[in-house]
């Protein structure tokens, strides 16, 4: 049987209660597991991208989710994957957006944007996970 050593997934979780703060909270964790991957010079936007996809989708998760969230990071050298877990039944519809009444409609567009992949996992009435992947190769 031949074994290839393959080194294992960068990881994290954090566990949000779900407050305005929780946004905060989660870009600052997102940087700080940025901050573990080598980057290439031009892989910089790609990290500012994470940085507002996070935001975004934790944004949401406040916004339109009673109760906590949480935020789920994974790399494996080739892609980054992003998780948002919460409470909202509710699922993510694109809209257009709307500057007049600041009611949003922008979020889902941008994220799709920016996204490889991007999918929403039902926890039956509890909630959902979305899910979105972005090619992220290392230096």
């Amino acid at each position: 049987m031949d074994l290839h050593q393959y080194p294992s997934p960068l990881h994290t979780v954090l566990c949000l209660d779900g407050l305005p703060g929780s946004i905060a909270t989660a870009r600052n964790h997102a940087r700080a597991f940025l901050a573990q991957i080598p980057l290439r010079e031009s892989e910089h936007t790609a990290a500012s991208d994470v940085l507002v996809l996070v935001s975004e989708l934790v944004t949401n998760a406040v916004r339109h989710a009673p109760g906590p969230c949480s935020l789920g990071l994974v790399y494996d050298g080739s892609s980054l994957v992003i998780a948002i877990s919460d409470t909202g039944p509710e699922l993510p519809r694109r809209r257009p957006g709307d500057l007049l009444t600041g009611s949003g409609g922008f979020g889902w567009n941008v994220l799709t944007s920016l996204t490889k992949d991007i999918h929403i996992a039902r926890h039956g009435a509890d909630g959902k996970t979305i899910v979105a992947v972005l090619p992220f190769p290392q230096a």
